[in-house]
Parts: C-alpha cells; structure tokens; sequence
C-alpha cells in the first residue's frame, strides 16, 4: 500500500520533482560560474593595479629626472652669473 502510494505521488507530480532537480542543477551551476568569474575579476585587478603603480613609479622617475634638470640649469644660470661679474671686473 506504501509503494502504492509513492508510485502514485510521483506519477502524478514528478514534473514537480524534475523541475525542483533542474533548479538544484541550474544554481549548481550558476554559483560555479560566478565563483569563476569572481576570479577573474580578482586577477584583473591585481593586475590592473600592478599597472598602476608602474604608471606611478614611471611618472616618480620622470619628476626626479625633470627636478634634476632643473637644478642642473640653476646650477649654470648661478655659474654663469659668476663668470659674468668676474670678467665685468
């Protein structure tokens, strides 16, 4: 009488129960793909902020090289100023 009644639940609703199995496969699913696309989003963003402070060590190199010139100019501005006034005498 038990396996009756158990043949007779899923005979008449066992759309029910396919549909409930697709749903469970289907989030199985689509939490390994987030779960994927979460890491790669991680790696982009390592990568993209190992991009961003090469950026700005290469801008940091470039100011040290300008304040350098700089001060290289300066330095002969002040030299030749001294040169000048030496012969003026």
């Amino acid at each position: 009488m038990e396996n009756s009644k158990t043949g007779t639940f899923l005979s008449n609703n066992w759309s029910i129960i396919v549909g409930i199995l697709t749903v469970a496969f289907a989030a199985g699913g689509i939490f390994s793909e987030f779960r994927l696309m979460h890491k790669e989003i991680e790696e982009l963003k390592k990568e993209t902020d190992s991009k961003i402070n090469q950026i700005i060590d290469e801008r940091q190199r470039k100011s040290d090289w300008l304040e350098e010139q700089e001060q290289r100019i300066d330095d002969l501005e002040e030299w030749k100023a001294y040169e000048d006034g030496r012969q003026s005498k």
